[in-house]
């Protein structure tokens, strides 16, 4: 019996930087689906939890992932921790079951650099379809972008494609589907593969994604720079499972959600690193799926760099480079105009190499660059400590 395969991937692309002076808003114009206004702000009321101009959800019925802003993870177990990392990072490598039998699911997230900081862009998901006895049924896929004008209008573009039996190495074309507006109070629902997808823009300009098949809801809402009481990112919700514990070993290519039961400070002390935070930057650079993405040679070699790195001597990269990835300043200073993060992954390339392997001429490359496009920042050692402290000790005879 002939097998079509199917794949399905899905892609959010949100807005930049609205710029302009604010004008006057009502801020509860902007409250999502289950939250009120309590003087003249948007909460969730007890028992859900959340952000009334985000996403308000009951956590004893719902496992969440959120990522929100520049960035602020929340995991599955609901620990909210803040990290930093460059354009792409793995959110979910899950099995859950669907509706007619078992679904992977793989969500990866891009960002964007704008003005140094890094904000939400694009969401990617994979859904793999197997039947209750394991034989696979088909892959889905579509790609949404979103824009916003400066009067902070959204419409979301949504293409889709598929590919057929024999062809599922081979890129797959797109084509336009549907351009929904934030005005549009319709679901509209596409169905490829006996599974329907649909896509609702629900209150608080959140647009609404419903895998059904796979018992998966998603929603996206761009990031507004232009009122800052606005939250912008994505959650990603399951049906609640039982707690879980993390893998003894971390592997390579370990999702961000983290799933119920996992807990951050667990998955450092598997590492080995001391500081939360910087546990999930680490892994938040470096375990991207090659089987997924395409990733750069600057990513390649930053990735291989890192992982083989010992624990001591990453943990001491970790804390003393820690402004190539966490600082706004730096980072617009090193990329400029160019609009990925490029340079900044080589910088911790050779940072690793310094401080893992001991290459001096790695070092001094990393010095030169500082001081041709960072040396403002290294003469204000007062709001860039670290920076400056780099550059005081490293490598200097």
């Amino acid at each position: 019996m002939t097998m079509w395969k199917f794949v399905l991937v899905l892609m959010v692309c949100t807005c930049g930087y609205v710029g302009g002076k604010p004008e006057s808003v009502d801020k509860c114009s902007w409250c999502v689906e289950n939250a009120k206004c309590e003087d003249d702000n948007c909460v969730c009321p007890s028992p859900l939890i959340g952000n009334g101009y985000f996403y308000c959800y009951n956590p004893e019925l719902f496992d969440v992932c959120q990522v929100c802003d520049d960035p602020v993870l929340t995991t599955q177990n609901n620990e909210n921790v803040a990290l930093s990392y460059f354009n792409t990072t793995y959110l979910v490598d899950e099995f859950r079951y669907g509706k007619k039998g078992f679904c992977r699911i793989r969500i990866i997230e891009t960002r964007e650099k704008v003005k140094g900081k890094n904000l939400p862009r694009c969401v990617r998901v994979r859904l793999d379809l197997k039947t209750f006895l394991g034989k696979q049924k088909c892959s889905l896929e579509f790609k949404v972008t979103a824009t916003v004008d400066k009067k902070c209008n959204i419409q979301w573009k949504i293409e889709s494609g598929f590919l057929k039996p024999g062809g599922e190495k081979k890129a797959i074309k797109l084509k336009l589907w549907k351009i929904i507006k934030d005005t549009d109070n319709k679901q509209h629902t596409l169905k490829l593969c006996d599974c329907q997808i649909q896509f609702k823009v629900g209150k608080g300009k959140v647009l609404q994604i419903d895998a059904e098949c796979c018992k998966l809801k998603i929603g996206v809402k761009p990031v507004v720079r232009k009122f800052s009481f606005l939250k912008g990112g994505l959650y990603i919700r399951f049906p609640k499972i039982p707690p879980q514990n993390p893998p003894q070993t971390i592997p390579r290519n370990f999702p961000l959600c983290l799933r119920r039961g996992y807990q951050v400070s667990e998955v450092a002390a598997r590492l080995g690193l001391s500081s939360t935070s910087r546990t999930m930057s680490f892994l938040a650079m470096t375990n991207v799926p090659g089987d997924l993405v395409s990733a750069s040679p600057a990513r390649t070699a930053m990735t291989d760099a890192l992982h083989n790195c010992s624990t001591p001597e990453l943990e001491a990269l970790l804390n003393e480079v820690d402004f190539v990835y966490s600082s706004a300043p730096f980072i617009r200073e090193i990329s400029g105009e160019t609009d990925g993060f490029e340079n900044l992954m080589w910088m911790m390339k050779k940072a690793a190499d310094w401080f893992c392997e001991g290459d001096e001429l790695s070092c001094q490359s990393m010095l030169e660059t500082i001081k041709s496009s960072a040396n403002g920042l290294v003469l204000n050692p007062s709001k860039h400590p670290t920076l400056a402290a780099f550059v005081a000790k490293n490598c200097t005879t």
